[in-house]
C-alpha cells in the first residue's frame, strides 16, 4: 500500500479546519469550541509541512476573523 503524500495529509488537515469554521458559523453556542478545533487541524497541516519538502513548506494558512487565510508567501 502507498503511503499518503504529504501534500495530501496537510489539504486533509485544511479541509478539516475548514469544516470546523464553517461549523462554527453554524453552531454559534460552542464557536469556540470549534475555532480551537480548526487551530488544531492548522497546526497539523504546519507539522505536515514541516515533513514536505520546501517548496510545500511555503504555503501556510491562519484563522483570521473566523475564516482560514492563507499566508503570503513573500518575505
Amino acid at each position: 500500500m502507498q503511503e499518503p503524500a504529504p501534500d495530501n495529509d496537510r489539504n486533509e488537515c485544511l479541509k478539516k479546519a475548514e469544516s470546523c469554521l464553517e461549523r462554527a458559523g453554524q453552531d454559534i453556542a460552542r464557536r469556540t469550541y470549534w475555532i480551537g478545533q480548526a487551530a488544531e487541524w492548522i497546526r497539523r497541516a504546519r507539522s505536515t509541512e514541516t515533513e514536505a519538502s520546501s517548496k510545500s513548506r511555503d504555503m501556510t494558512h491562519e484563522i483570521s476573523g473566523g475564516r482560514l487565510i492563507p499566508k503570503s508567501t513573500a518575505k
